[in-house]
């Protein structure tokens, strides 16, 4: 979906699909450095809005990976998350004694990444390396940082490239910005 469908909904494009592409470019030139004369990592991407990140980011990759995904939910429709996490698919492959890089669309508290991490550490992964599209670091309640992160966005309510609103604007093909209209009602 292209933004001009979604115009009086939207307030702000923070992000074009090409710097979107040209961003991962870059990030999956950091990942096949890092991972060169290396077992190849696993890609577990948190479900729903992760999927185009991971996808996009995949095709990238000179490394030959795999995938898995989990999904979780700490927002149950809500617009704030509720600290606990619900599992609605759990990751299937064995990860014992291997690379895994965790792929979220957002890292704004910083609650979802850090709990996947205990997880995947506890299901004896070798090492867990943590990658972010957005980062709202003006939310964190952690000191962490993921290992790559695409961009910094400011605190407002972003949709596209996998963000949604109650499961739309997911399909945007920018990172925008919601108009307040819109989930204020």
């Amino acid at each position: 979906m292209e933004v001009k469908d979604v115009a009086n909904n939207i307030s702000e494009v923070l992000f074009t699909e090409e710097q979107l592409y040209a961003r991962l470019d870059e990030l999956a030139a950091e990942i096949d450095a890092e991972y060169e004369g290396k077992e190849p990592p696993v890609l577990v991407g948190i479900l729903r809005g992760s999927v185009p990140v991971t996808y996009e980011l995949a095709k990238r990759l000179k490394t030959n990976v795999r995938f898995d995904w989990v999904a979780i939910s700490s927002y149950q429709d809500s617009m704030t998350s509720t600290g606990k996490f619900l599992i609605e698919k759990d990751i299937t492959l064995n990860l014992q004694g291997k690379n895994v890089i965790v792929v979220d669309d957002i890292y704004d508290t910083g609650d979802t990444l850090l709990w996947m991490k205990g997880r995947i550490k506890d299901a004896g992964a070798t090492n867990v390396d943590l990658f972010a599209l957005l980062e709202k670091p003006e939310v964190h309640k952690h000191s962490f940082k993921p290992k790559y992160v695409g961009f910094e966005v400011p605190n407002k309510f972003v949709v596209g490239f996998g963000l949604d609103f109650r499961q739309q604007y997911r399909h945007l093909r920018a990172i925008c910005v919601l108009s307040p209209h819109v989930y204020e009602q």
